[in-house]
């Protein structure tokens, strides 16, 4: 299996791996994966003057485990706020697509904040999963790391 969810598979072409599926089906990927590869990809179009700042996504239909075609680009330029919009096809069908907001970013000379939060307890304070474990057949749940601060899914904290 590989160690990533996708390989890069030449110009603008992403290759799923296992890490991927999701538990709907074997064929099909879990949404996460691809909505952060959307994600990543109205970054990019964004380039290091903007910040995405909201994002939304269509699933059109379900994400399968073959080589996807990711494109993006600029529907709304603007100095100040543009609109980005990134799809993904398959077999040159789009299965997906997102649209992102993207602002200009600026330094600012911001106070300090208040009482900085302590982080979740780290991996030596980490009781495990409880009672449930995710469906050894949907290799994305498996391959994701899960903590609970308190609680868990079937003891809300």
């Amino acid at each position: 299996m590989s160690s990533s969810f996708y390989a890069r598979g030449g110009d603008g072409v992403f290759l799923p791996s296992d890490y991927t599926i999701g538990p709907w089906s074997r064929e099909a990927q879990h949404g996460g994966p691809p909505a952060a590869l959307l994600g990543r990809a109205l970054e990019k179009e964004a380039g290091p003057e903007k910040q995405i700042v909201r994002i939304t996504y269509d699933i059109l239909k379900p994400v399968p485990l073959t080589p996807l075609e990711v494109q993006s680009k600029v529907v709304r330029p603007g100095k100040k706020v543009a609109l980005i919009e990134s799809s993904m096809q398959s077999d040159g069908v789009t299965v997906m697509r997102a649209a992102g907001w993207a602002i200009r970013t600026a330094e600012l000379d911001l106070p300090a904040s208040g009482a900085e939060e302590e982080p979740p307890e780290g991996p030596d304070g980490y009781a495990g999963m409880g009672p449930w474990e995710p469906d050894p057949r949907t290799n994305y749940l498996r391959a994701t790391e899960w903590r609970f601060v308190a609680g868990g899914f079937f003891d809300p904290g």
